[in-house]
Parts: C-alpha cells; sequence; structure tokens
C-alpha cells in the first residue's frame, strides 16, 4: 500500500496491492483521495477492511507519516513494515556518493541476515564512505525494526 499524486485531478491514489495463494502479486483494489489526513486514510482502510471482511497479516506502506497512524488504528494486529524499494529510491537524493556501493545493497536487501551481523556491516560501511553522523541515515537506521 503505497500513494501516488494523480497530477491530472489532483487526487491520491492508494493502490492495495498483495499477494495471492499461488504467491503472485495482485492489486485487491485501490481508492481515490482528495487529502492526505489521517481521517481520510481511516476511512479508505476501513472501507477496504470491510469490503474485503479480513485484515491483513502485513501492512507495507512508505514512509508517510499520516498513512502510518492510519494504519496503525485500522489494523491494530497487523504488522506494519516500511517499504525497502521506496527507502532505496530516495537514497540518492539523501545521500551524495558518486556511486551507491554494491555492499550496500547486499546489505539492505539480505532477508537471511542476522541483526547483528547487518549492525556490524552497517557500521562497517558507514565508516569506510565517512556517514556515521549522517542525520538521514542514522533515522534509517533507529526505524530498521520498520
Amino acid at each position: 500500500m503505497t500513494r501516488c499524486v494523480s497530477y491530472w485531478y489532483n487526487l491520491i491514489f492508494v493502490p492495495f496491492t498483495g499477494v495471492d495463494n499461488n504467491k503472485r502479486c495482485v492489486t485487491f483494489g485501490a481508492g481515490l483521495l482528495f487529502c492526505e489526513t489521517i481521517e481520510a486514510y481511516i476511512w479508505l482502510l476501513r472501507s477496504f477492511r470491510e469490503a474485503y471482511n479480513k485484515q491483513p497479516t502485513l501492512v507495507l506502506t512508505d514512509q508517510d507519516p499520516t498513512m502510518r497512524q492510519a494504519a496503525s488504528v485500522v489494523y491494530m494486529g497487523s504488522l506494519h513494515r516500511l517499504c525497502v524499494w521506496h527507502i532505496m529510491k530516495k537514497l540518492p537524493s539523501k545521500v551524495t556518493l558518486k556511486t551507491t556501493p554494491k555492499s550496500e545493497h547486499q546489505l539492505v536487501w539480505n532477508i537471511y541476515i542476522k541483526l547483528e551481523t547487518f549492525e556490524r556491516r552497517w557500521a562497517k560501511l558507514l565508516e569506510k564512505y565517512g556517514l556515521e553522523n549522517h542525520d538521514w541515515l542514522r533515522d534509517m537506521f533507529n526505524i530498521k525494526e520498520f
């Protein structure tokens, strides 16, 4: 569940995408919102939940704080995570490097890595590129559980 702004009609497009029984990505529904308020997202998420009469196991969003708050209200029992793809897409605008190190992609996209290993390699990566005091990277590390 991510949000995209439709500039043509000035509406926010919110797709509901999931994985079906065959392990394939499927769009289950979508909504158009006039504004990005917590109330608007709550209304949309409740409408989606009522239409399917089921609560999702996992809610995956970008870093929009209003969507995050709405998801925590409507889907209290669901696990909430941030979309790594969206975070990595922001990386070039947040961190100035000539190239994105391959080791960073291997570290971030590794689902089998243990927490201790991740933290050790993350610290080495920051040290290697002199980014130990980079605010955005520190913020991302602090919310790593999401």
